[in-house]
């Protein structure tokens, strides 16, 4: 199995691609500004293999803005998301995803729902769906067991900056109880929305 860490650019949220014997997997996509850049970043790293879904750990738009282009550019695959995203998503609704504060629109997304503990099997290892609300109601992590190593997106926006709980669907009780599980989960690696792990 391997797993590649496409560093954030600019407003983006950091990229996971993790792809193994049965499959390949992309944990968010960014946003829609460098959404052709991702593209060839992900397939300069497939090689000869293809992209199967995208797996997105919220509806902000830094992770999921470009997840509509990079799906049609790999042959319209699924994109997975809480079923608390899907309707934003699926609207194209630019309050909540918080397109708006980046002046863009958010692209309307067909979304497939993930629920807690969703296992995606690659064959030499999987990725295992984590519900980590707080930062917002559909709040995933998604941790790669055998290699300790826990994405986790906006609910950890970087190592030097604090969470935020006063987004759209924000809770601060919840956000406690994901760092709770996190904690219990205790993974020797924890990919946040940017910087390095």
């Amino acid at each position: 199995m391997k797993v590649v860490r496409l560093p954030a650019i600019h407003h983006d949220g950091n990229a996971v691609i993790i792809s193994g014997r049965l499959g390949s997997l992309l944990i968010d996509a960014g946003t829609s500004w460098y959404q052709s850049l991702q593209v060839e970043r992900i397939r300069g790293q497939l090689g000869e293999k293809t992209l199967d879904r995208i797996a997105l750990t919220t509806r902000r738009y830094p992770c999921s803005g470009g997840a509509k282009h990079i799906s049609e550019s790999f042959g319209n695959i699924p994109v997975h998301i809480h079923g608390e995203g899907q309707a934003a998503l699926e609207t194209g609704d630019f309050f909540t995803t918080w397109a708006n504060r980046y002046d863009s629109d958010m692209p309307p997304t067909q979304t497939t729902a993930i629920e807690d503990n969703e296992i995606f099997a690659l064959g030499d290892g999987d990725v295992k769906a984590i519900w980590l609300p707080g930062h917002a109601p559909e709040g995933m992590g998604y941790m790669i067991p055998h290699l300790e190593t826990l994405v986790v997106g906006p609910l950890l926006p970087r190592a030097d900056r604090p969470t935020r709980w006063d987004l759209p669907g924000g809770s601060l009780i919840d956000l406690i109880e994901s760092f709770e599980t996190i904690k219990r989960l205790q993974p020797t690696s924890i990919v946040p929305l940017q910087g390095p792990a």
